[in-house]
C-alpha cells in the first residue's frame, strides 16, 4: 500500500500557526496503522480523525544533535531498548514484545540523524519485523558485521589511507577555488564598468559632489526634522499614527542616503587614487609608500605616546574592558577579511586596467629638455635629448613610440605657439611610416595632421593635459571583458552552488557509515534509499516513522513573528517534507525535482552544524567570510511552495542554485519567497528533535539528550521548553534536581521523568502525556570500560562536537555509556508501565499510568 497520491493544492499553503496541518497527520496516521499491523500490535487507541491527539496513545523517540559522540550515545540507548529480555532475566514487557517496537515517530537532529538513517534503513526492509535486531551484541557471541562495521568507521571523515585523508583538504581547496572563479567574473565586470563610468566622465564623481552630496542631505534631514518638531504640534489632530509613520519612513530613508553616501566619499577617493596614480607601480608605491611610512611614523609615536600616557592611568579599567570586549572585536576584524580581500582585489585590478592620465616624473623630465625652438623641416633635437629620449625606445625593445604615462590608449592634444588648437592625434604609439621613423632611426618624426600640415615638438607648441579624453573601450580590454561576461553567464546559467559546497563530501562519508545493511555475512550500502521509499515504500515495516529535523534560515526576512529566531522548523519524512514558512510538499515530488534529495542528504542536511547561516546562532560576522572560504554543509533545497504551485516541470533549467543564492548566503538575505531556500542543521533552532513531537501530540515522548553540556545547564531542554509554550501551548513538566552535579561532582541520576500538558479536550477533559529526558551523563555506577576513559579524559560524555574523530576506546566508552543508562531505565517500573508492565502497588495506579498500547 502506497500513500503517494496527496492534495497537491492544499500542502504548498503556508501554515504560520505552528499546528501540523490536518492531511500531513492523516497521512502519517495511516503509516502508523499499517507498520503496528506488521508488527502485530493494535492500531492507535483513542479518537478517531486527522486532528493529533495524545488519545491516539502515540509514543515517540527524540534523537538529539551532537554529531558522532550524541550518535553513538544514541545507539547504546536505542541497543537497550531493543532488548526483550532483562539483564537479571524476564522479560522486559509482559508481551514479549520491546520498547523499541513500540515506537510510532522516530523523530532525529544532526547527530541524532546518523543513528535514525541507520535505523530507517536497516527495519525498513521487507522481513526485518521477523529477525532479530541487527544491532544487538548476544553475550558470548562475535560482534555482528553491522556493529563492528560502525566501529570501525567511527573515524568517518578520514578513514583509510593517504587518498582518504587528503580528500577532505582537497574538498576544502576545491571550493575555495571555485567560489574564487564564481566569484572573480563579477569583480572583473564592476572594474570594466568603473572605466566606463571614469572615461565617459573623465573621472569618478569626485569628494566634492560626495561632499555636497552629504551637506545637501544633512541639511534636507535636519529640515524634515525641524519641520515635523515644529508642526507636528499644529497639526497633531490631522496626521494619524499611519501618516506620521510614513513621514518618519520618508525621514529614515534620507537619513540612509546621507549615510550611504558618508560612507561612499572614502571608497570613491580610494578608487580614484588607484586609477589616477602613475602607471609605472614600483616607482610609485615606492614614492607612495615612503611618503606614508614617514607619516605613519609620525602618527604612531604621537598616538604610542598619548596611549602610553592613558594606558598609565586607566590600566586596570582598559584590562577589564579589554577582556569583555576581546571576542567580539576578533569577531568584528574577521567579518572584514572577507569584504576587504575583494575590495582590495578590486582596487587593484582598477589600477591595472584603468589607463592613468598622469604622467610619470621621468616623462615630465623628458618633456622639459626639449627643444626650444621649432622649424619647417622638422625637429629639432640636442644631444641631451636625443640621449634621453633614445634610452627610452631602447628600453621599449624597439617600438618607436613615446610613451607619456602610457597614453598609448590616449590621445595626445597638441597647441600651436600662436594659440590656436591642433587636431586630436590617436594613438601616438602607432607612428606612421610616412613623416614617421623608422627602425634604425631613433628620432621621431611625427605624422601629418590633415591637410598636410604638421606640428612640431617644442616648448611652445606642446601641452600634455592630465586628463585626456581616453578612448571607451581600448582594444587590450576587450578580449578580457567578453571573457568575464561570458564567465559570469556561465556561472549563472550553469554552477551549482550544492555542487561546490562541502555538503556532497560529508554526505557521502555519512551514507558510507550508516546508510548499509547486512546481507548474509557482508554489508550492502543503501546510499541510494529514497525518503519516499521508507518504510518498505508504505507497505509497513518495523521502522518508525521518521521525521528528520533541519531548520530553514530566514535571516533577510522582516516578519515580526519570527521573533529573533530568523528562522523555522523543516523536517523531511516519507510523505512530506516543507516548513510552516514554505508549506509542504508531497516528498516524491521534492525528489523528483531535486533527485540529491534522499535519506543520505537529508540526514547531512540536518547534521550541517557549520554553515554560514545558523538559525538562532549569532555569528552573522563570520557569515561573509565563511561563504567566500566555502565552509558550507547547508543546503539550498527547492521551495516546497514553488513546487506545488509551479509543479515539477518548471524546474528543468536553471540547473540549481547558482552565484545570487551564493551572494545571498554571505550576505544574510535569505527568505522563503525565492525558487529555493536554504536548509542547514537542525540544532540551529531546537537540538533535542522533540518539538515535532509534541506537535503531533504523542503520548509519550523519550528523549535522548547527547549535546556537550559539560556545566549540566540544560540549555536546549529550556529552549525547547519556551519553543513549545509559545508555539503550541505546550507545557512540560520536569524536575531536574537529580539530573545536577552534586557537591561531589557527580548527578545522582541519569533520567528523570516528567509531564506534559497539551491542554484541555473540546469536553474539558485534561490532555496529558509522559515526558522520559535521558541526559548523557555520568554518575559513578559505570563500568570499568566507562571509568577508565573518563580518567584519561575528564570532559567525557561531553567532548566537543567538533571532535568527529573517534577512536575505538572512545566509540566504546559513548556506547556503553548509552547502553548502560538504557538498561536503567528498562528497571524503572514507571516508564515500563507506560507499555504495559504491571503497574507498581505505590502509588496506586491512576489513568495516567494506564498502558498506551493495550494488549488484544
Amino acid at each position: 500500500m502506497t500513500h503517494n497520491k496527496l492534495e497537491p493544492v492544499k500542502t504548498g499553503a503556508p501554515n504560520h500557526s505552528h499546528q501540523l496541518p490536518p492531511y500531513i497527520y492523516a497521512s502519517e496516521l495511516t503509516e502508523i496503522k499499517i507498520r503496528r499491523r506488521v508488527l502485530g500490535l493494535p492500531a492507535p487507541t483513542g479518537e478517531s480523525g486527522a486532528q493529533p491527539s495524545p488519545k491516539h496513545g502515540l509514543v515517540g523517540l527524540a534523537l538529539s544533535g551532537g554529531g558522532i559522540r550524541s550518535s553513538t550515545f544514541s545507539l547504546g540507548v536505542i541497543q537497550a531498548l531493543a532488548c526483550r529480555l532483562r539483564p537479571n532475566g524476564g522479560t522486559v514487557l509482559p508481551d514479549g514484545m520491546t520498547v523499541f517496537e513500540k515506537v510510532d515517530y522516530l523523530s532525529t537532529v544532526s547527530g541524532g540523524g546518523y543513528t535514525g538513517a541507520l535505523l530507517s534503513s536497516l527495519l525498513g526492509t521487507p522481513g526485518a519485523e521477523h529477525a532479530p535486531f541487527p544491532l544487538q551484541k548476544p553475550l558470548g557471541q562475535n560482534e555482528p558485521p553491522l556493529l563492528q562495521h560502525l566501529r570501525n568507521g567511527s573515524n568517518y571523515l578520514s578513514p583509510g589511507g593517504l587518498l582518504d585523508q587528503l580528500r577532505l583538504p582537497f574538498q576544502v581547496a576545491r571550493g575555495l577555488l571555485l567560489n574564487i572563479a564564481l566569484v572573480f567574473p563579477w569583480i572583473l565586470l564592476a572594474v570594466f564598468g568603473t572605466e566606463l563610468l571614469y572615461k565617459l566622465s573623465y573621472h569618478l564623481p569626485g569628494t566634492g559632489f560626495i561632499q555636497a552630496l552629504v551637506a545637501g542631505g544633512t541639511v534636507l534631514l535636519a529640515a524634515a526634522v525641524l519641520s515635523f518638531a515644529l508642526f507636528s504640534r499644529r497639526f497633531r489632530h490631522v496626521l494619524g499614527w499611519k501618516e506620521r509613520n510614513r513621514i518618519e519612513l520618508g525621514a529614515s530613508a534620507l537619513f540612509g542616503l546621507v549615510l550611504f553616501a558618508a560612507l561612499l566619499a572614502p571608497i570613491t577617493s580610494v578608487v580614484v587614487w588607484a586609477i589616477e596614480i602613475p602607471w609605472k607601480l614600483d616607482d610609485t608605491l615606492a614614492k607612495v609608500l615612503g611618503e606614508l611610512s614617514t607619516a605613519f611614523l609620525r602618527w604612531v609615536l604621537l598616538l604610542m605616546g598619548g596611549l602610553g600616557a592613558v594606558g598609565v592611568l586607566l590600566w586596570k579599567q582598559l584590562r577589564r574592558v579589554w577582556e569583555l570586549a576581546r571576542g567580539k572585536l576578533t569577531l568584528y576584524a574577521l567579518s572584514l577579511v572577507g569584504p576587504g580581500v575583494i575590495f582590495a582585489t578590486y582596487v587593484l585590478l582598477c589600477m591595472y586596467y584603468i589607463e592613468s592620465p598622469s604622467i610619470h616624473p621621468s616623462y615630465k623630465e623628458l618633456l622639459r629638455m626639449a627643444p626650444p625652438q621649432r622649424s619647417t623641416e622638422g625637429v629639432m633635437v640636442p644631444g641631451e635629448f636625443t640621449k634621453l629620449f633614445n634610452h627610452e625606445v631602447n628600453r621599449e625593445n624597439g617600438y618607436c613610440a613615446i610613451k607619456l604615462g602610457r597614453l598609448d590608449e590616449g590621445w595626445l592634444i597638441w597647441t600651436m605657439a600662436d594659440g590656436q588648437q591642433g587636431c586630436p592625434l590617436p594613438n601616438p604609439c602607432m607612428l606612421q611610416d610616412e613623416g614617421g621613423c623608422t627602425s634604425d632611426q631613433n628620432v621621431p618624426n611625427f605624422w601629418h595632421l590633415k591637410g598636410g600640415q604638421k606640428t612640431f615638438l617644442t616648448d611652445a607648441t606642446l601641452r600634455i593635459t592630465t586628463h585626456y579624453r581616453p578612448e571607451l573601450w581600448p582594444q587590450r580590454d576587450l578580449p578580457v571583458l567578453a571573457l568575464a561576461v561570458v564567465w559570469a553567464l556561465l556561472t549563472l546559467l550553469l554552477l551549482d552552488i550544492n555542487s561546490t559546497s562541502l555538503h556532497g563530501f560529508y554526505r557521502d562519508r555519512l551514507s558510507k557509515l550508516y546508510l548499509v545493511r547486512p546481507v548474509d555475512q557482508s554489508i550492502e550500502s543503501t546510499d541510494e534509499l529514497k525518503l519516499s521509499e521508507l518504510n518498505n515504500k508504505g507497505e509497513g515495516s518495523a521502522a518508525p516513522y521518521h521525521l528528520v529535523n533541519a531548520t530553514l534560515n530566514l535571516h533577510g526576512s522582516s516578519e515580526l513573528e519570527l521573533r529573533g529566531r530568523k528562522s523555522d522548523f523543516f523536517i523531511f519524512s516519507k510523505n512530506y517534507c516543507g516548513s510552516p514558512h514554505t508549506g509542504f510538499c508531497p516528498t516524491a515530488d521534492l525528489e523528483q525535482v531535486d533527485p540529491r534529495i534522499n535519506l543520505g542528504a537529508a540526514m547531512a542536511i540536518s547534521g550541517a552544524a557549520a554553515a554560514p547561516n545558523m538559525g538562532t546562532l549569532n555569528l552573522n560576522q563570520l557569515r561573509f567570510l565563511m561563504a567566500m572560504l566555502n565552509a558550507r554543509l547547508s543546503y539550498w533545497v527547492p521551495n516546497p511552495r514553488r513546487v506545488v504551485d509551479k509543479g515539477t516541470a518548471s524546474w528543468r533549467w536553471p540547473s540549481g542554485p547558482g552565484a545570487l543564492h551564493l551572494l545571498c548566503e554571505a550576505s544574510g538575505f535569505l527568505d522563503a519567497s525565492g525558487p529555493y531556500v536554504n536548509v542547514s542543521d537542525g540544532g540551529h533552532l531546537e537540538n533535542l528533535g522533540v518539538y515535532e513531537l509534541l506537535r503531533r501530540r504523542c503520548k509519550v515522548i523519550i528523549a535522548i539528550d547527547g549535546e556537550a553540556d559539560p556545566d549540566m545547564k540544560f540549555p536546549s531542554l529550556h529552549t525547547l521548553m519556551r519553543y513549545a509554550w509559545i508555539d503550541l501551548g505546550v507545557r512540560i513538566e520536569l524536575k531536574l534536581d537529580e539530573l545536577r552535579p552534586m557537591p561531589g561532582g557527580m548527578p545522582s541520576q541519569h533520567i528523570t521523568i516528567g509531564t506534559i500538558h497539551y491542554g484541555r479536550a473540546t469536553g474539558g477533559d485534561e490532555l496529558r502525556g509522559t515526558f522520559v529526558y535521558i541526559k548523557s551523563s555520568v554518575t559513578g555506577d559505570e563500568n570499568l570500560v566507562i571509568s577508565d576513559y573518563r580518567a584519561a579524559q575528564p570532559k567525557f560524555p561531553h567532548e566537543s562536537t567538533a571532535d568527529q574523530f573517534f577512536t575505538e576506546h572512545q566509540f566504546e566508552s559513548y556506547r556503553a555509556l548509552g547502553e548502560h543508562i538504557g538498561e536503567s531505565l528498562l528497571e524503572m517500573k514507571e516508564f515500563t508501565v507506560l507499555f504495559g508492565a504491571e503497574a507498581p502497588k505505590e502509588p496506586t495506579r491512576t489513568a495516567e499510568t494506564q498502558p498506551l498500547i493495550q494488549v488484544a
